[in-house]
């Protein structure tokens, strides 16, 4: 009887022993396989999308600006006007506050204006049967928002500055329409490209 039970005991042995070999065998060829995955594995890269360039359009069109001033007023009086004529007339604009002061000498003169504007300069000068250019710097203003055309397509454009000088012997009275011609790089939204925008009226460039 006790030589059976030693011979069940080692049987019981021998097939644990047996099991043990058997599942590391199986952990190695497992090993194995999964490096030769690993080894075969790709790596994704993500691309970046590509960036789009903005495209402005050179645009122009006319546009109704205001006047609302004048600055840098000149004087040149005509060879033929007597210098007692000159001085009596600057006299007399400074002596009721027309204008702050004036410089010059001859027949060109200078004045700065106080309580007459550019275009009362050249009624003053009429009135007192006096020949003389005046030449003064026009004060205008655009809207902000105007119609530019690029090849005959409209553009809602928002200018990036409104106000311009005009250097001009056409002095015409405060708050007259003038048209400015405007030209602009514009983008498709009406955004105007940096400061790259000018106008001229009547052939001479704003200022």
């Amino acid at each position: 009887m006790l030589i059976v039970m030693e011979s069940e005991k080692k049987k019981k042995v021998l097939f644990l022993l047996g099991s043990l070999v058997v599942a590391a065998m199986f952990l190695s060829s497992y090993g194995a396989f999964g490096n030769n995955n690993t080894a075969g594995a790709t790596t994704t890269v993500i691309q970046k999308p590509a960036v789009v360039a903005k495209t402005y359009y050179v645009s122009n069109n006319y546009v109704n600006a205001t006047i609302y001033g004048y600055s840098n007023v000149s004087v040149a009086f005509s060879s033929n006007t007597s210098n007692s004529s000159i001085a009596a007339m600057l006299s007399a604009l400074s002596a009721n506050g027309s204008i702050s002061n004036y410089i010059g000498s001859g027949y060109s003169y200078k004045l700065y204006l106080a309580n007459m504007t550019a275009q009362g300069i050249v009624q003053a000068i009429k009135a007192r049967n006096l020949t003389a250019a005046v030449t003064a710097t026009a004060l205008v203003r655009a809207p902000s928002v105007v119609r530019l055309y690029f090849n005959g397509y409209p553009i809602n454009s928002t200018l990036t500055h409104t106000n311009f000088s005009i250097v001009s012997s056409n002095i015409i009275p405060i708050g007259t329409k003038i048209p400015l011609h405007i030209t602009a790089l514009v983008f498709a939204n009406g955004t105007v490209y940096g400061n790259n925008l000018t106008c001229t009226y009547e052939g001479v460039e704003c200022q």
